[in-house]
């Protein structure tokens, strides 16, 4: 287990520093600003204090969230720009799930957190035990965060969303504040945290059961302790789930355990200092995809059963457990300097077996499988330091971020291939030997550290023009050692990136804006055939649109075109397999919109519409002028709640969802199209005191549908009509 870098230590230095300061010190500033009791889900959890330079911004915050009648919406984002400006006053596209839309939707995982997300197509990849999205036509799965830190690079995790308060999206580039991170945007998962000011602890206890021996026991429990008794403020809170997932496909399924315990203790009226940790531990074997043929294209033996199980009864299983410790250090010099620290420390191990689907047969009669035997060890360390300063007169005021960020990735991988018989599509007999191959197929060390410093400052103009402006360097290396061929790669490459933008807050809460950001991401791939090292890919975005959000707080609503480049894309030389050439371009484009309504007194409404337009522009693998797979041209979705019934601590309320995803290409030259859908969810939940019982049914049509296409030769299946019914007591 490597050490933690400098950066952590000088955080406990200055940490003791500011929790004893000295007798000539200044007076205390209160850390928490002014309070505001909302009884929605509150972005950002650390206001900023009402001082001379900021009165007028916290004052407009707090107008915005008092009187905001939205449950399904947030004012505040902190992923966008790791401050506390408005969402409207971002000059960007931000789509923010709160808790509450999570709980009334029944959510299980990140997939479905992100299902009614505009821009979004979660779980192309099918039901495999990761993560896996699409944002803005860009496969973004590495990129997603954990508390404003990278959760794995590696991305062969999946995320407890019963752990999460609230989760944002960032679309288009982002490595202005985060580094590394491909065009399309990035997931920012906000993890539950301590309440201070719990008079007493307040706990929350659910079962759930459903079809297919699903079943679900989650705990979220909160507090605090009697600051007489250690010398300033704590609070603390415990999530645990033990969940047993099974699936319609036969021996498909995952069980996990998940513990979160996280404390804070607020020191002096000043600092801060909130400690998390999770242990996770999932085993699962996977939902495969199914081929092409005789699913979304003809087979002349007939269609191929949607739950047909590819794999071995009792052989295929994954085991993940999984573990993080980290820390937020915030402190407050003055009442305009702050200064905030985010580390964390994450693994885990991916062991066990299972079998790929592999090509099929001439005659379309069976499918090859090609077992994979794995042994993955995956750590990371990674700190993130930010500086935060508040200037500028009444007419004319900034606030000012400075940072430093550092991650260091270490991937350890063995795996071997076998042997197994061919499956037969339509008359499958199961029990075939399984023959591990006698030598490795992989076997490799790889560490990927990556250096960022940023700047980013945001200037409001007489409460009427905001400008965002920022600017990052990144040094990052990738040292790669093969075992097999006792070979070495090290690579070592820098980028600079930029954003700016405008908006201006104009009458009754219209708010146009314009912005252009730029991403990176580093490569390691053959030289090119001039002997040179291939650049970073790069990304570029123009993005207008403009935001509405009335001060009756009854809509949120925007609507943003985007331009958007992903250049330096690296192929095979194609006269010289040995290099590689660096000319490859795609360039999406799209119009998204996100409302977000009260329609009538006890309806809220949030409906969103994507129409995208991708295309390789560039490229010498054949594929110019081609969509990208797993891209729709359109997609749309709604969902309503009606609350039919309140009355102090009783009410009842009913929800209809609708998700609608035109065709995509189905491989890359584009020779067929994985079929759209329509499918519709629908929920209910009556609360009664203490006691809520909710119900949530999933596709309830029981439509057969594809998420999306794996090797451009196999589709994988949506999910099935799925019931789930929760009883949740709280005391």
């Amino acid at each position: 287990m490597a050490n933690f870098p400098t950066p952590v230590v000088f955080a406990i230095a200055a940490f003791a520093a500011v929790t004893h300061p000295s007798s000539n010190a200044q007076q205390p500033v209160p850390i928490d600003g002014t309070t505001v009791q909302t009884g929605k889900s509150v972005s950002d959890t650390s206001q900023a204090p009402a001082t001379a330079v900021n009165k007028a911004i916290a004052q407009e915050k707090i107008r915005a969230e008092a009187k905001s009648l939205l449950p399904f919406s947030v004012d505040i984002s902190t992923g966008a720009t790791k401050s506390s400006a408005l969402l409207i006053e971002t000059p960007q596209s931000i789509s923010v799930v709160t808790r509450e839309l999570m709980d009334v939707q029944g959510v299980d995982s990140l997939s479905d957190v992100l299902r009614y997300v505009s821009g979004v197509s979660p779980q192309t990849a099918g039901r495999r035990g990761f993560d896996d999205f699409v944002i803005r036509g860009f496969s973004q799965s590495a990129y997603a965060f954990r508390d404003g830190i990278r959760a794995d690079p590696g991305f062969l995790t999946e995320q407890e969303a019963f752990g999460f308060e609230r989760v944002e999206v960032v679309k288009g580039p982002g490595s202005v504040l985060y580094g590394q991170v491909a065009p399309g945007g990035l997931v920012n998962m906000v993890s539950k945290q301590p309440q201070f000011g719990l008079t007493k602890p307040v706990t929350s206890l659910e079962v759930a059961a459903g079809q297919f021996g699903n079943s679900r026991l989650a705990l979220d429990a909160r507090g605090g302790v009697d600051s007489a008794r250690i010398g300033g403020d704590t609070a603390w809170r415990t999530v645990l789930v033990l969940r047993d997932r099974n699936d319609v496909v036969p021996s498909a399924g995952a069980t996990r355990a998940f513990l979160a315990p996280s404390l804070s203790w607020r020191a002096t009226a000043n600092t801060t200092l909130t400690a998390r940790a999770t242990m996770q531990r999932d085993s699962f074997t996977r939902v495969v995809a199914l081929p092409a043929r005789g699913t979304v294209l003809a087979n002349q033996n007939g269609r191929i059963p949607l739950d047909l199980f590819l794999g071995e009864p009792g052989f295929d299983r994954l085991t993940s457990p999984q573990w993080s410790i980290g820390y937020t250090l915030e402190h407050r010099f003055n009442e305009n300097v702050s200064f905030t620290q985010n580390a964390r420390r994450n693994g885990y191990e991916l062991t066990g077996q299972n079998l790929n689907i592999g090509a099929i047969s001439v005659n379309g009669l069976t499918v090859g499988r090609n077992p994979i035997f794995l042994d993955i060890d995956n750590d990371q360390t990674a700190v993130d330091s930010q500086l935060n300063i508040r200037w500028g007169g009444s007419a004319l005021r900034n606030e000012t971020l400075v940072g430093f960020d550092y991650l260091r990735f270490r991937n350890r991988q063995t795996q071997r291939s076998g042997t197994v018989a061919p499956l037969s599509l339509f008359a499958p007999v199961y029990g075939a030997a399984v023959a591990p191959a006698s030598t490795l197929s992989s076997n490799r060390l790889q560490l990927q550290t990556q250096d960022g410093v940023y700047l980013q400052n945001i200037t409001r103009i007489a409460d009427v023009v905001v400008v965002h402006a920022g600017l990052r360097r990144d040094e990052a290396r990738d040292d790669t050692q093969n075992f097999l061929n006792n070979s070495r790669v090290n690579v070592k490459q820098s980028a600079v990136t930029g954003r700016f933008g405008i908006v201006w807050l104009a009458p009754i809460g219209f708010a146009p804006y314009a912005s252009f950001s730029e991403s990176f991401v580093p490569l390691v791939a053959n030289p090119l055939r001039d002997g040179s090292s291939v650049k970073p890919e790069e990304g570029e975005q123009i993005e207008v649109g403009i935001k509405w959000g009335p001060r009756d707080g009854s809509v949120q609503a925007a609507i943003s075109h985007f331009d958007l480049k992903r250049r330096n894309v690296v192929s095979a030389d194609p006269t010289n397999a040995a290099f590689s050439v660096q000319v490859g371009e795609q360039r999406h484009k799209g119009v998204e919109v996100e409302v977000n309504a009260r329609v009538a007194k006890m309806v809220d409404v949030v409906l969103q519409y994507t129409a995208l337009s991708a295309e390789v522009s560039r490229s010498t693998t054949g594929n110019q002028g081609k969509r990208p797979q797993n891209v729709p041209k359109r997609s749309a979705s709604i969902w309503t709640t009606w609350r039919l019934h309140q009355s102090g601590a009783s009410s009842w309320d009913v929800s209809l969802g609708m998700r609608n995803v035109s065709p995509r290409a189905g491989d890359v030259l584009n020779t067929y199209d994985v079929p759209g859908y329509t499918v519709s969810d629908v929920a209910a939940r009556l609360r009664n005191g203490q006691l809520t019982l909710a119900l949530n049914i999933r596709n309830v049509g029981d439509k057969d549908y594809f998420l999306g296409t794996t090797g451009g030769t196999n589709v994988s299946v949506g999910e099935r009509r799925t019931a789930i019914a929760s009883l949740r007591y709280d005391w």
